[in-house]
């Protein structure tokens, strides 16, 4: 394959602070759960690479307990790393629930995908 998507990690940040502290720091150590709360912001870490001379494109959908989409997630490039891209999803204007991020990336004629399933409580 030419394609491969990294293990994405998780991180929480409890405030604005927490979240640039995250992104500068590459040795960041990741949240080992998968349940927060609504007054956290995730920052998922994941690396992507493709064969030749041009980047994958990579996206991330946030998903219902179901797998139905509910939103398009911005996913850039990160500042720190070559081949790593993050995505920052605050949680406050989710519902107490499950949800599953989807990672997708594209190259060429080849697709690999990730879920990373969530709870988020009150």
């Amino acid at each position: 394959t030419d394609l491969l998507l990294g293990s994405a990690m998780v991180f929480r940040a409890q405030n604005a602070f927490e979240m640039r502290q995250l992104r500068a720091d590459p040795n960041s150590i990741p949240e080992a759960g998968r349940e927060f709360r609504r007054t956290d912001r995730l920052l998922v870490r994941f690396e992507a690479y493709s064969q030749g001379s041009s980047e994958p494109n990579v996206t991330a959908k946030l998903l219902n307990r179901g797998g139905q989409s509910m939103a398009d997630l911005p996913v850039q490039v990160s500042a720190v790393a070559p081949s790593t891209y993050v995505l920052d999803l605050p949680l406050s204007s989710l519902a107490p629930g499950e949800y599953l991020i989807e990672l997708t990336a594209t190259g060429g004629d080849e697709t690999a995908q990730q879920l990373i399933a969530m709870r988020v409580t009150g």
